[in-house]
């Protein structure tokens, strides 16, 4: 664990910023030195949305083009699970949730 010992706007601002770079509140939460919930509180102050579990809601282009080109839920899963191996970190609900999303957003794109 590495405690930071700097000024209260500076650990903000850290904080801040490793969720924008995609690290997990849990990761985060280690890395400072502090509860979940306290990281949690700093970020919605900072208006940046955390999910419930810590997981970080940022995907990966590696992540996205693992799925990408899928036609079912299922083949979404396969291929993620496929591509990532060890680093698979999302659950199936997670997965068929993002492949709905690109979905949704190509087809957004395109009427445009």
């Amino acid at each position: 664990m590495t405690v930071i010992s700097t000024g209260w706007s500076e650990v903000e601002s850290q904080i801040c910023e490793m969720k924008r770079a995609g690290v997990t509140t849990a990761e985060i939460a280690l890395h400072v030195g502090w509860g979940l919930e306290a990281i949690r509180r700093v970020l919605k102050k900072h208006g940046i949305k955390t999910n419930p579990f810590g997981l970080s809601l940022i995907w990966t282009a590696e992540e996205e083009a693992a799925i990408d080109g899928a036609t079912t839920p299922h083949e979404a899963i396969v291929r993620y699970r496929a591509a990532m191996g060890e680093r698979a970190r999302r659950t199936d609900d997670a997965i068929r949730h993002k492949r709905l999303t690109m979905i949704r957003d190509a087809a957004r794109k395109g009427s445009r």
